[in-house]
């Protein structure tokens, strides 16, 4: 089903009941329709020659791929936020690229925009990585669309309570369970590394933490991860 702002909210809501279900099938989906890479060499049909895409090229013709994808399989949300709110109420958090919503007791949605990624690619792979160290905190992408005129995804997230953790704790809890370090050539001080992953904008908002039997729970809800190709 395509939702838009003209539909009212009863059909609307059926977008909701008809989700796939399995977790990770729309990121794996939407993966396989653009991997191949920014910038790559491509043959013209019509001139019989290469050329290098820049960077733009290759998100706008990810973009409308993906838009093609999500509207042929019924996930395409246009004016992501506003549809939301009209289910949810309005948002009770929110940072620079994503607006949460309360969905349930035990689960958020939210919506994340590309614009803080370099590419399209990069975005989802951030998802991939984020489910990859943190499972347990898993972004389960329900649909695709635009909000405030940017390409976004439709998160579903466990809902999770918890204080924010301190930096101080948030380092120590990263370098304990992946041996990550600080990453110094970002500004800001809430990056870090291993020789695999990135790990940035780690702030203790993105952050929770809660006791449980005497022991301390760390829960990363948010943050931008990317393959180490240093």
């Amino acid at each position: 089903m395509h939702c838009n702002e003209s539909e009212n909210r009863r059909s609307c809501r059926n977008f909701e009941l008809e989700q796939p279900r399995t977790n990770g099938e729309i990121l794996a989906d939407t993966l396989i329709r653009i991997i191949g890479g920014n910038g790559v060499a491509r043959e013209t049909s019509r001139e019989g020659v290469q050329f290098e895409e820049t960077g733009d090229d290759r998100n706008r013709k990810d973009e409308e791929t993906l838009e093609y994808f999500a509207k042929s399989r019924g996930v395409w949300i246009e004016n992501a936020d506003e549809y939301l709110e009209k289910l949810y109420g309005k948002y009770f958090a929110h940072g620079s690229e994503s607006y949460v919503y309360r969905k349930s007791k035990n689960l958020v949605v939210k919506t994340r925009s590309f614009i803080g990624y370099e590419s399209v690619i990069q975005a989802l792979v951030s998802i991939k990585i984020h489910n990859i160290l943190f499972p347990e905190t898993s972004l389960k992408i329900v649909a695709l669309g635009r909000s405030f005129g940017e390409f976004t995804a439709v998160l579903e997230q466990n809902n999770v309570n918890g204080n924010f953790a301190t930096k101080d704790e948030i380092e120590k809890f990263v370098n304990q369970r992946f041996g990550a370090v600080k990453d110094d050539s970002v500004l800001g001080g809430n990056s870090y590394k291993t020789d695999k992953y990135l790990m940035q904008d780690l702030k203790p908002k993105n952050v929770l933490v809660s006791e449980r039997y005497g022991k301390k729970e760390f829960f990363v809800i948010d943050g931008d991860f990317y393959i180490n190709n240093y």
